[in-house]
């Protein structure tokens, strides 16, 4: 008898001495821990829904926050004397439950709409393949007579006033925005002259929500002629070309990468050669995430039709690669065709056609 209780005594002993995390391993030894129920853990309790377990910790004073798998345990509140907090983050002294469940940082949406001056992004982006949208780029391609062509555009679009989510790729809301560009074309050969400009001012009021946005503005756009063509070309018939038009356009994103749209224009008034409607639309492809050096693939079709070409106009396509290196900054080169009625307003009944690469910033 006494040989038996030698060897329980000494089991016992063993068992006493033995800390109760013991009984789990560390984040170094990898292992599942033994179910609470099963095992008559005081805080036991029927496992809950998968989906619904955390990553917890343990503090035994030699050990913390020891990396296990998430346990399929309801979340709860434990009292003062099973959990504390050092400000940072939850101690738990009890495997398996979290005094504060963590919660999903959603960004923005979180807090509401909120007003914001000067709020970076656009609620309505500018068309990608429309040639007459404020943004900074230049297109080059082969002209007549064995020139070559630079199309640029020098300008900007700009949130002043949001009621609407803060900063981000696609924010919500309302808002107010400010446009304006000058669009020369330089012919570049034996001698380089600027052949004309067109100016574009305008101002919107633009909505996004959900996959549907909007706009509703006002611009204005004015056509006129270098001095050196004027210089050159004396007997050149020179064109009056003035709108001040109201556009009304949507837009739907059916997937977050794809853009469809649709826009009106009716000028209020008009000089010259310019007449009151226009028709646009459109859709593209983007696949560019913030601060992804490596970029993303876009094509874009643009389609513009004009009373003064009677309901005829141009079609503009661009495919190439884009990089998003900000929320709201847009920076794309690729390859371009254009061909319809010149978007250049001085020769808005000259047909032409053209091939050539591109480089656009867009805010």
């Amino acid at each position: 008898m006494s040989m038996l209780i030698a060897p329980l005594a000494l089991l016992a002993a063993i068992s006493l001495a033995t800390p109760v995390n013991a009984q789990f391993q560390t984040a170094s030894q990898p292992g599942t821990l033994p179910d609470p129920v099963s095992s008559g853990h005081p805080l036991g309790t029927a496992p809950a829904p998968a989906g619904q377990g955390v990553p917890f910790s343990l503090d035994d004073g030699d050990h913390t926050d020891l990396d296990q798998p998430a346990m399929d345990i309801p979340y709860g509140n434990l009292p003062a004397s099973h959990a504390e907090s050092d400000g940072n983050a939850t101690v738990l002294h009890q495997p398996g439950y979290v005094k504060n469940p963590p919660t999903e940082q959603s960004g923005s949406h979180d807090g509401g709409s909120t007003w914001e001056f000067m709020p970076a992004g656009l609620l309505y982006p500018a068309y990608l393949a429309g040639l007459k949208e404020s943004r900074f780029g230049t297109q080059w391609s082969d002209g007549r007579n064995n020139a070559q062509v630079l199309d640029s555009t020098l300008g900007a679009h700009v949130g002043v006033l949001r009621w609407g989510t803060v900063d981000g790729p696609r924010p919500e809301g309302f808002q107010w925005d400010l446009e304006g560009a000058a669009f020369p074309r330089l012919e570049v050969g034996d001698n380089t002259e600027l052949e004309s400009t067109d100016y574009r001012f305008g101002s919107q009021e633009t909505l996004h929500s959900g996959p549907w946005e909007g706009k509703f503005g006002y611009y204005h756009l004015c056509a006129h002629l270098g001095d050196k063509f004027l210089m050159d070309n004396p007997t050149f018939p020179r064109v009056d070309y003035v709108r001040d038009a109201l556009v009304l356009g949507i837009a739907v994103r059916p997937l977050s990468t794809l853009r469809f749209y649709s826009e009106v224009g009716c000028a209020v008034h008009v000089t010259g050669e310019a007449e009151p409607w226009e028709f646009q639309f459109g859709g593209e492809y983007l696949q560019a995430e913030p601060e992804d050096w490596h970029g993303g693939p876009f094509a874009a079709l643009n389609c513009h039709l004009r009373q003064e070409n009677n309901f005829g106009g141009n079609v503009d396509f661009e495919l190439g690669q884009a990089w998003r290196v900000r929320d709201d900054r847009l920076t794309r080169v690729g390859l371009f065709y254009f061909n319809g009625m010149s978007e250049q307003y001085q020769f808005y009944n000259r047909f032409e056609e053209q091939l050539g690469v591109g480089l656009w910033y867009d805010f």
